[in-house]
């Protein structure tokens, strides 16, 4: 595990309120898809965590998608950041990783920041050899994130993107996620990461569909 510090190299919108940061590390490491770092901030002399998913690591760099949120104690010192700041932080942490079984669909269902670390899962590939879905929740079309990518993907036959849109108007999906769900879950295995009360409403609705404890798994944030 590390614990240390990591300098900020890079500083990237992608969307009004969504950055790319890369951050070099004191030493190189290595990370399983799905999992995250823990980030401590000062505020009124109290030391403050705050987790987000990996979206890339290689050797000594870290690189992360962040979602700024209004007063959040982290959204304001990154969005002030300057390239050469310093953060202490500590990690990889996390369970929410690609487990095989023997389903050979897999259903990956995201909104927002929350795809992240299905980002990292299907860059690193392993899970590609699964017939995969890749259900993508967003506001806009500027933050449908990586969608060029996922697009390019989608060529292959086993590679389905399906992004849902829930404020704007436009030719493809329409409304929330739980909108989308397959009509058959059967031989599926499902990933879930978005906020707390979407992961629970999938989960029910999946649960009624009669998919095992065992084919779901969840990762979700307040």
């Amino acid at each position: 595990m590390y614990i240390g510090n990591a300098r900020l190299t890079t500083k990237e919108w992608i969307s009004p309120r969504t950055l790319i940061l890369e951050l070099e590390l004191e030493s190189e490491q290595t990370f399983i898809p799905g999992q995250f770092f823990t980030f401590f901030f000062q505020r009124e002399g109290k030391k403050i965590p705050r987790s987000y998913s990996i979206l890339g690591m290689e050797g000594k760099k870290l690189t992360l998608c962040i979602k700024l949120v209004e007063q959040g104690v982290a959204s304001e010192v990154f969005e002030a950041a300057k390239l050469g700041d310093e953060f202490s932080l500590r990690g990889p942490f996390g369970r929410f990783v690609y487990q095989e079984d023997e389903n050979p669909n897999v259903f990956l269902i995201a909104t927002d920041t929350g795809i992240v670390p299905f980002h990292a899962m299907l860059e690193q590939g392993e899970i590609l050899k699964k017939n995969v879905t890749l259900l993508f929740g967003s506001r806009n079309q500027e933050e449908i994130y990586f969608r060029e990518q996922y697009e390019e993907l989608a060529k292959k036959d086993n590679f389905t993107f399906l992004p849902t849109l829930t404020r704007e108007e436009w030719d493809g999906l329409q409304g929330r996620v739980q909108k989308h769900l397959p009509e058959w879950a059967i031989f599926t295995t499902f990933y879930i990461c978005g906020r707390k009360e979407m992961v629970l409403e999938v989960v029910d609705l999946l649960k009624k569909k009669g998919v095992a404890d065992k084919h779901i798994h969840i990762e979700r944030y307040d």
